[in-house]
């Protein structure tokens, strides 16, 4: 949408792999509070195996992923279905009915990771790399 000339403006941002961390937390929450037979999906930033990994552990039923497939194309669902039983295979998995949820806010011993407090603790652990280090104005 352009608010200058309030006209729909069509165009294509494809998600990227740090927008995982919020569908994945709110999937996780979620899973626990709804019915067993609600199907959950974790709709944005998933990009890989481990990406599709980790949607099936806070507990979706399905990662989608349009971006991926739009820049990699169709080909890319090989890729993803064969690191993804990768991932099974070495973390001993027998299916995915197994992996399904069993990181969710209602399954982890530790609930508050996905609250907001460690969030906060999170942000306050978090040190700049080297390179971002600021100078001084003399440029020492």
């Amino acid at each position: 949408m352009d608010p200058d000339t309030r006209e729909v403006v069509s165009s294509i941002e494809l998600s990227s792999g740090w927008e995982l961390r919020l569908p994945l937390r709110w999937t996780a929450i979620l899973r626990s509070q709804l019915p067993a037979e609600t199907s959950l999906a974790v709709t944005t930033g998933v990009w890989s195996g481990a990406d599709a990994a980790k949607a099936l552990l806070v507990g979706a039923d399905v990662a989608m992923m349009t971006s991926a497939v739009l820049k990699h194309g169709p080909e890319h669902f090989c890729t993803v279905e064969r690191d993804l039983v990768r991932w099974l295979d070495d973390n001993e998995y027998i299916s995915v009915a197994e992996v399904r949820g069993s990181v969710s806010y209602g399954a982890t011993d530790d609930p508050s990771a996905f609250e907001r407090a460690n969030y906060l603790r999170t942000l306050h652990s978090w040190t700049a790399p080297h390179r971002l280090t600021p100078r001084s104005p003399s440029g020492d």
